[in-house]
């Protein structure tokens, strides 16, 4: 099987045609060289109304990688002002354990 961390736009259109041939996900992911989980994954995560459309599906995928380096922050609103401001879930828990150490 073919290792790779995303789909193609190609790909993505390749399942299109193959799922409007009534092929199923094991026959998509055999012809594709990928694994039957990944194309399983592919057309549950990137459905629209419940129906597959590649273009859409590409999109949805690339804001959802684009939100991952967020991720590890935690976001914090700060009363009195209009912004907010991200701060790392390390710095959060380390400010937590010490106002626990001290008491606080």
């Amino acid at each position: 099987m073919k290792k790779a961390k995303k789909l193609s736009k190609a790909e993505r259109s390749e399942i299109r045609i193959l799922r409007d041939r009534e092929c199923g996900v094991r026959e998509v992911a055999r012809a594709m060289g990928r694994s039957p989980n990944t194309i399983s994954a592919e057309l549950r995560r990137n459905r629209v109304n419940g129906v597959y459309v590649p273009e859409k599906a590409h999109h949805k995928a690339t804001v959802r990688a684009s939100h991952r380096r967020y991720r590890w922050q935690t976001i914090e609103a700060v009363p009195g002002d209009t912004g907010i401001r991200h701060r790392k879930a390390q710095d959060a828990l380390e400010s937590k354990r010490d106002r626990r150490a001290h008491g606080a």
